[in-house]
């Protein structure tokens, strides 16, 4: 089955997912040409939290629109790839999302090292790593979730033989199951995360 034919499937089975995928990766390619059209290089003087009317922190605009756009791009960009494959492997489809967040993740953390919205500090790098993180597991969930979703729930709801004894899981028993599956696909996720921030930004 050819990229074209997939694409076409998706978007019949899916059409609200594809078109926020697709809007989504156009509003930040914009915002990336906005960045480097209109704002390029200049600083914008913003209030501080602390001392609002005493001290102002220099926020450049260009580096922030640069590293949201980055992260919309990459993360819907990736998450759909990851949606494509499991239409005919879903096996490696799951297996490869774990890489594929943490990759996407990372490189717009280190997006963010390259050019930073402000001058950045120990805290703001932990803060900034636990956006990305977040960001991602909800961008992932968004686009590939539901199909892992209705796999779960099928094998669940498949009758069982007629001579086993074992009941089939009731709908708490469904909902734990994903929360599980979800919980152990995102703590894989951050710990390779903060592996490769370990190991490139000590």
């Amino acid at each position: 089955m050819s990229l074209k034919t997939n694409i076409k499937e998706e978007f019949v089975r899916s059409p609200v997912t594809v078109i926020f995928t697709v809007v989504g990766v156009v509003v930040a390619a914009l915002a990336l040409l906005l960045a480097w059209l209109q704002y390029a290089g200049q600083p914008v003087a913003v209030a501080s939290n602390t001392k609002a009317l005493e001290q102002s922190v220099e926020l450049h605009l260009s580096n922030l629109f640069v590293v949201i756009s980055y992260f919309f791009a990459s993360t819907f960009s990736i998450a759909s790839l990851i949606r494509l494959l499991e239409r005919r492997h879903s096996f490696a489809a799951a297996v490869l999302s774990i890489p594929a967040a943490v990759l996407a993740s990372f490189i717009s953390l280190v997006v963010f090292r390259l050019v930073p919205p402000k001058a950045p500090t120990a805290s703001a790098l932990d803060v900034a790593q636990d956006i990305m993180f977040w960001g991602t597991l909800v961008v992932f969930v968004a686009v590939n979730g539901r199909s892992v979703a209705i796999d779960i729930v099928t094998s669940a709801a498949s009758p069982n033989p007629p001579n086993s004894s074992t009941p089939n899981p009731d709908g708490l028993g469904v909902l734990a199951v994903l929360g599980l599956t979800l919980a152990i696909w995102g703590g894989l996720v951050s710990a390779g995360l903060s592996k490769l921030v370990q190991l490139f930004f000590a």
